[in-house]
């Protein structure tokens, strides 16, 4: 309750339009104290200006094979999935959906979904334990490619990639339509990690015995 109290506190009526706006004294009501007793404005603004998470020279430019819009933050991206992996181990059930990151700047995979609630922003697959929502893997999407490479199966690449620490421990996986094709069901199944999905009648792979008409 408490994380979620100042996480709506500091997205609402506290949110700055500039980062040097947190730290103002002149308008009281608006100040927040505890960000200049941790650190000085000076130190933050030299640590800001200079944080870095890569090393360019090993970029691949845009416009060539293999290059991974996400260069700059992977490696971030991939210890935050490694902590959130070490951290819990989810319960037997869990699913694997998308889900919006709230984001209105320019960015070049930027998504409009009119069924989210949170419609602009930035997509992201996750998995995450039925019961809590707490969620073990993510991988952001940065158009029809993962780590620069382009995969005509998606869905099934997705579910394989956020599926392959868990593989052979007895997981029971939800799925929605998207996601449930044969092929996929076979190869969780093979790994000991059991799925459950609604699926579409006109899947190629389905058998016709097992497709129920509605009238």
């Amino acid at each position: 309750m408490i994380s979620k109290y100042y996480s709506n506190l500091f997205s609402h009526w506290n949110n700055k339009n500039r980062i040097h706006d947190y730290r103002r004294q002149k308008q009281w009501f608006f100040a927040i104290s505890s960000f200049s007793k941790v650190i000085s404005r000076d130190r933050f603004r030299q640590i800001h200006r200079y944080l870095h998470f890569c090393n360019d020279t090993a970029a691949i430019p845009r416009g060539n094979k293999g290059c991974d819009k996400l260069f700059k933050v992977h490696m971030l991206l991939d210890d935050l999935c490694l902590k959130f992996r070490n951290l819990y181990k989810p319960k037997r059930d869990i699913c694997i959906d998308e889900s919006m990151i709230h984001f209105k700047e320019r960015i070049s995979f930027r998504q409009f979904i009119p069924s989210k609630r949170t419609k602009f922003g930035i997509k992201a697959w996750v998995m995450a334990e039925s019961a809590t929502g707490y969620i073990s893997e993510f991988l952001i999407y940065t158009g029809k490619d993962i780590d620069g490479l382009q995969h005509r199966n998606l869905a099934g690449t997705v579910v394989r990639q956020l599926t392959e620490h868990i593989l052979k421990q007895g997981y029971h996986l939800y799925l929605d339509n998207y996601y449930t094709k044969v092929g996929l069901l076979e190869h969780l199944y093979g790994n000991k990690l059991y799925a459950t999905g609604t699926a579409r009648v006109d899947r190629s792979q389905f058998h016709k015995e097992i497709i129920t008409k509605t009238k």
